[in-house]
């Protein structure tokens, strides 16, 4: 009987604890491990594309990924941003998390994280719109933080997209205009 009402107890004063943590977390913390986090990342865009009112984008992938990103992703990102915002299209034109602008995610794989030094990868494979496709995922520990510092994504077989080439080229060569 005393278990009965110490587990009785437990329950009570843990249950709200849990509850409102989990309420008030954010959709993509920032501090969980980086294949927890990838998880997260793509169960968000299985949950959307699965959704009855799904608009087949759960949120802005560079903002997504700017909440990880090392300082100079990070900066790329807000540049990206900015100019789409003024311009529309600008450096991306399309979703590294999916490789592509439209999704269609089947057979879903990640892998575990590798680490060498202060580098991390990660990589997810799945079909898109029944085209195999990989995506890796490039780490950075910051003050003992893996940060994204890159994305790899392409279709197998296909040039692959480098998110970090692809926002050097496109701002660094308008900045010398």
């Amino acid at each position: 009987m005393k278990i009965l009402n110490f587990l009785t107890l437990s329950a009570l004063i843990l249950f709200p604890f849990f509850s409102v943590s989990y309420a008030t977390s954010a959709s993509y913390p920032t501090t969980s491990p980086p294949r927890i986090w990838i998880s997260q990342l793509y169960k968000a865009y299985l949950n959307e594309q699965n959704s009855l009112e799904a608009n087949n984008q759960p949120e802005n992938f560079s903002d997504v990924i700017s909440q990880r990103a090392t300082p100079e992703l990070k900066k790329l990102l807000k540049l990206e941003n900015a100019c789409t915002q003024k311009e529309g299209i600008c450096a991306l034109d399309y979703d590294y998390i999916v490789a592509g602008q439209d999704y269609d995610i089947k057979k879903l794989s990640i892998s575990n994280f590798i680490t060498h030094k202060n580098n991390g990868y990660l990589t997810v494979k799945f079909e898109n719109w029944q085209v195999p496709t990989q995506v890796t995922f490039e780490f950075q520990n910051i003050y003992h933080e893996w940060k994204i510092n890159n994305i790899i994504s392409a279709a197998i077989n296909q040039s692959p997209g480098n998110l970090q080439r692809d926002l050097k080229a496109y701002f660094y060569k308008s900045a010398r205009k």
